[in-house]
């Protein structure tokens, strides 16, 4: 079985009719948000984390059409941070490429339907494009800078697997990127975007030492007050997951509280990793051991817990140099996001890189 088609097959699964019993919510679940990471839009070509222009006109007619929320993503880490309630559906928007095709086609649609967006940008490329008198550069943002629409985040200046730099580097690399935005845009972005989503103890301690008020991966799951700010999850948008129903699954997803994670790293020493974490005690045993995790092209992943300690053993490595894991724990749909058969699902994802 392919990638995608292992891919297309967990989303079936995770949308079936479920009947369960009711299970009480947790305070998390108040202020919860999804983000979601668009990269190239404009192509379909899903090898390179692109979505079609019809794929994102599709996904924003359902964010219209079913009136979700869409905030910035100071409003969600400022109700979080006072315990103040958000709407049902509170979804973020973020966006990895600045180019022709998201300034002529995709800011239009943000700006007509005055959505609110994080846009993260790349100073090194922006430098390249000023320097060969392409566009966008850095002057193509003096238009976007100022809306009242747009929070800039920033990712490192040299965008590349960081696996092997030490926390000096990758400080003096994020100093780079800052001077530049001060020198151009006469700003500082408060968020961070870790180049491929990849993340070390010592990435993590250089940007937390910046002052960001938060920084992005890119494993899948659902932000609460629990969450790291310095290791926010969101869901990859690519032609792959464009399907309305995955959108609607995911919108409704609940936050699933964890800590002390092992291993502490994106880069894995060894293929298959062994994960394991242990889950906030709000989450009863009775939901607990309805977790399911799933592995990205590996179908015998296996569970083991003892109290809320979870560890999770697959038998089989990852084909290729990255892999994902996924858990989930289904909960009843009683608030109307979804039909009364149906569930919402606890979600917290994980990302892993190995040495070729």
């Amino acid at each position: 079985m392919s990638r995608k088609s292992i891919i297309l097959f967990l989303c079936a699964f995770l949308i079936l009719p479920v009947k369960i019993a009711m299970t009480a919510p947790i305070s998390e679940d108040l202020n919860s948000a999804v983000v979601y990471a668009y990269f190239k839009i404009g192509e379909d070509d899903a090898s390179n984390q692109a979505l079609s222009l019809d794929g994102f006109r599709r996904q924003i007619d359902e964010i219209v059409k079913n009136n979700y929320n869409v905030v910035p993503i100071r409003d969600v880490l400022l109700a979080q941070k006072n315990g103040d309630p958000l709407p049902a559906k509170t979804i973020v928007l973020t966006f990895e490429n600045f180019d022709r095709d998201f300034l002529d086609s995709v800011w239009p649609i943000l700006k007509h339907h005055k959505f609110p967006f994080v846009l993260v940008l790349n100073a090194s490329k922006l430098d390249r494009a000023t320097e060969d008198g392409t566009s966008p550069n850095w002057s193509d943002l003096e238009k976007l800078k100022d809306s009242q629409l747009v929070e800039i985040a920033m990712t490192a200046y040299v965008y590349k697997h960081t696996n092997d730099l030490k926390e000096e580097d990758l400080s003096l690399d994020i100093n780079r990127s800052k001077v530049r935005f001060r020198e151009k845009l006469n700003i500082e972005p408060i968020y961070f975007s870790y180049p491929f989503g990849e993340y070390t103890p010592d990435y993590i301690s250089a940007v937390s030492k910046q002052g960001f008020q938060a920084a992005f991966t890119q494993a899948s799951g659902v932000i609460g007050t629990s969450t790291k700010r310095d290791l926010l999850p969101r869901y990859t948008m690519t032609e792959i997951f464009s399907d309305v129903d995955r959108f609607l699954m995911t919108s409704s997803a609940l936050p699933l509280p964890i800590h002390d994670v092992e291993p502490d790293s994106v880069f894995s020493e060894t293929n298959p990793p062994l994960l394991g974490f242990t889950v906030g005690s709000e989450i009863p045993d009775s939901d607990l051991k309805k977790m399911i995790c799933f592995a990205s092209g590996i179908s015998d992943v296996k569970i083991q817990t003892m109290s809320h300690r979870v560890e999770v053993r697959m038998m089989s490595p990852f084909d290729d140099s990255k892999g994902r894991i996924n858990c989930t724990i289904p909960v009843p749909s009683s608030d109307g996001l979804s039909d009364a058969d149906t569930v919402r699902w606890r979600w917290v994802g994980f990302q892993f890189s190995f040495a070729e």
